[in-house]
């Protein structure tokens, strides 16, 4: 824990870097006030673009639809009042695209162009999209009681700490650094457009390649290696999780000695591999592909050193190359694949523009969260979700908490039921007939939430799960469905004094999805809530 703390912090800091250049001083400059602005009220927008010439046939569904959603264009929009106020917004530039896509039908139904917000205000916390009439309420002083941070004032305290702490590291820090960048470029002048005019600015150019990454990488780690404050800085980040209550217990001088010892032993080691591995020869020979990457950062800066605009561009190609038979040259453990991971040239390119629209100031005025629902309540029951309206987006992803999902195996008195393993003693599943899994009637009805009702005169017995009625009578094959009989495959019986009966007949007709894993002998029931 101590130690992943100490590498955040420092990767946080490696952020910083980027820019801190000799040969263009103004450079430097802007990424210092930059730390500055991250204390200060600001209004950005970013605009985010990804595509790839990788066919997308031989991806799963998930990742297919992730890889349209990036393709389509992402809108965000951001407004910070330092640790005080923070709203976000995400909507895409292509909003047919979910209308239009089947796997997100399940879930988008309104009329409404998508889009996600988000608010926090102090110790509240609000999420809505545009397919609900409230804000959800999913952070407030409930919560945040019952969290390791203790009282929320002790959050809003830690917070403010921690970012005063932060900023302030990274500027003395980025005041010492220096890093020659190769090619830098002043472009000229231009004019950027916000949201409340045009900006003059100065249009600086950084291009970088792969080996200029590989460079810029070491200096930064060496920098971090060899930065004399080191030990100061990781000993007040340390004290600040402490009293953040992100730490059991208050560290000794040993115990921080040793994280930093360990932090230097990581840092070391990431130095070397970007040293050895990081470079094309290498990274052709760990993968069999050879990667070609252009990296171009534009900046539009103000007389002031203050940013009005960011673009970063990166062009990554991918040529497959033949590998050698054996990887005599690398070591036995970076010898990662026999065989290239693409039989052909792939190019990918990533865009992010960023806008500063305002300095100084952000404007809350239009959010009104006087009406608001509470994500734990909504969480209680099945009937409170319907404070949402039907065509909420929110409302449908929620929804499947209250989905019921089992597990049984073939010959196993342990069942999985709604993530907690269940003991049926001498009731462990087993095959009758043609290939039909039979299981004690308790299990169907744990998995699907409700009780049986026997009746032993008859030797009958009632499942119901919402609308659906499904009844059965041992050694008997016929079962009434909703009142209509239907024929089963085989018929319930008694075994070690217990009732076993058709699982996939019978939780079907209630309902259910039921899938079989052959190879493992698995049957998955799954119950979703309406």
């Amino acid at each position: 824990m101590i130690r992943k703390g100490l590498i955040f912090l420092f990767a946080l800091l490696l952020v910083v870097m980027a820019g801190c250049s000799s040969t263009n001083p103004s450079l430097k400059d802007m990424w210092l006030e930059s730390i500055d602005l991250a204390g200060e009220p600001y209004e950005v927008e970013q605009k985010v673009h990804f595509s790839t010439s990788l066919g997308s046939d031989e991806l799963d569904p998930i990742a297919k639809e992730i890889l349209a959603l990036l393709e389509s264009g992402i809108i965000l929009r951001q407004k910070q009042n330092g640790t005080e106020e923070l709203y976000l917004s995400m909507e895409l530039e292509n909003p047919d695209f979910i209308k239009d896509s089947e796997f997100w039908q399940e879930y988008w139904t309104h009329e409404n162009d998508p889009k996600g917000e988000m608010y926090i205000n102090g110790t509240e916390g609000y999420l809505k999209t545009s397919s609900e009439e409230v804000w959800i309420r999913f952070i407030d002083d409930a919560v945040l009681e019952g969290s390791m941070m203790g009282s929320p004032q002790d959050m809003i305290k830690a917070q403010q700490d921690f970012q005063q702490f932060y900023l302030q590291s990274m500027k003395d820090f980025a005041k010492g650094f220096d890093i020659e960048l190769r090619d830098v470029e002043k472009v000229g002048t231009e004019y950027v457009q916000t949201d409340h005019g045009k900006v003059r600015t100065t249009h600086l150019r950084v291009n970088m390649d792969l080996n200029d990454i590989r460079e810029f990488s070491i200096a930064i780690l060496d920098g971090l290696i060899g930065y004399e404050k080191l030990d100061q800085l990781a000993a007040e980040y340390l004290q600040l999780m402490y009293g953040a209550g992100q730490l059991p217990e208050e560290l000794s001088e040993e115990q921080i000695q040793q994280a930093m010892e360990e932090l230097r032993v990581v840092l070391h080691q990431l130095r070397m591999m970007a040293d050895v591995y990081m470079t094309e020869e290498n990274i052709a020979e760990m993968t069999g592909m050879k990667p070609v990457i252009n990296l171009t950062l534009d900046y539009y800066v103000t007389n002031k050193a203050e940013w009005v605009k960011q673009v970063m561009n990166i062009d990554l190609l991918l040529e497959p190359v033949t590998l050698p038979d054996s990887a005599e040259s690398m070591d036995e453990g970076m010898a990662m694949l026999s065989e290239p991971m693409i039989d052909e040239p792939a190019s990918f390119n990533l865009n992010v523009e960023s806008i500063l629209h305002q300095r100084g100031k952000a404007d809350f005025s239009d959010i009104d969260v006087s009406e608001s629902v509470s994500m734990a309540e909504l969480l209680q029951s099945r009937e409170n979700l319907d404070q949402l309206n039907e065509n909420s987006f929110m409302r449908k992803m929620l929804i499947k908490e209250f989905n019921r999902v089992g597990e049984v195996r073939i010959g196993d008195e342990f069942a999985n039921i709604n993530g907690n393993y269940k003991f049926y003693e001498e009731a462990a599943p087993y095959i009758a007939g043609e290939g039909h899994t039979l299981v004690p009637i308790r299990v169907i009805t744990d998995i699907a939430g409700t009780e049986p009702n026997w009746n032993p005169d008859t030797r009958e017995v009632t499942f119901q799960v919402n609308q659906n009625v499904v009844v059965v009578q041992i050694g008997s094959t016929t079962a009434y469905v909703n009142g209509d009989p239907m024929e089963m495959p085989v018929a319930p019986e008694i075994k070690n004094d217990r009732s076993f009966v058709p699982l996939r007949f019978i939780t079907e007709n209630l309902g259910a999805i039921v899938d079989y894993d052959a190879e493992t002998q698995t049957i998955t029931i799954r119950f979703e809530a309406e």
